[in-house]
């Protein structure tokens, strides 16, 4: 079960780039993309935020990742809470940038200090990984307390492994299920996946394979490779 916990732990830290309603490769007119322009241009934090995402994303101009930084660093230079995120995001992956995890370290400490839950949950991670970071439990569940209050399933799923382990904190079943099942709740297939196992086994919880196999099918219908194996066993 821990080995199963591990995978499905490194496979949710998947970071992805939305822009505002904006899907990437949207078609946005000339006249759109110009009044960005202007308004970043002009020092507007907002709009050099947004325009980072368009060029990150190739939303209404060509993607270009050197002119994505380049407007989030304008924008974090004005204290704008989803760029330092967004950037730190870019340094975490290696993307259009060289990978340096202190740097993204530093944009995510800016953001989470700002309150940002998606910030606050990668702390948590890193802390938990000792990603470039001295490893750290009680860092992480900070963080991830913080991330988990807002309503992030990411940092949900973390305190819920955290708990089901005894990692840092006092091995706890009942909060495990709890938080796992506020991430299954918003569709996190992991978390989905792990409870599923849990009433499988019987482990922290009474053997119920109804609810196993209701658990793993909501996996399924996600693509979780491990949930369709364990649900044929079901079927």
């Amino acid at each position: 079960m821990k080995k199963l916990l591990v995978m499905g732990f490194c496979c949710f830290f998947v970071l992805s780039f939305t822009c505002n309603g904006y899907a990437k490769n949207q078609q946005l007119s000339a006249q759109d993309v110009q009044n960005v322009e202007k308004k970043a241009d002009s020092g507007d934090a907002g709009a050099q935020y947004l325009l980072g995402v368009m060029y990150y994303t190739g939303t209404g101009v060509k993607q270009d990742y050197l002119k994505a930084k380049h407007y989030f660093e304008l924008s974090v230079e004005q204290g704008n809470v989803d760029a330092q995120w967004r950037l730190g995001v870019m340094y975490h992956t290696g993307t259009g940038v060289k990978q340096d995890n202190l740097r993204a370290k530093h944009y995510f400490e800016l953001s989470a200090e700002q309150g940002n839950a998606d910030a606050q949950w990668r702390l948590g991670y890193m802390y938990y990984e000792g990603t470039s970071v001295k490893q750290d439990y009680l860092k992480a569940k900070h963080y991830s307390e913080l991330a988990a209050e807002q309503g992030n399933g990411y940092a949900q799923f973390i305190l819920g492994i955290m708990h089901f382990q005894g990692t840092g904190v006092k091995q706890d079943y009942k909060k495990a299920k709890h938080y796992f099942e506020l991430s299954a709740e918003q569709g996190n297939a992991d978390a989905q996946f792990v409870l599923g196992r849990m009433y499988y086994e019987g482990e922290g919880v009474r053997q119920d394979y109804l609810k196993a196999k209701y658990y793993y099918k909501k996996a399924t219908e996600q693509g979780h490779k491990e949930a369709q194996k364990e649900l044929k066993f079901l079927e």
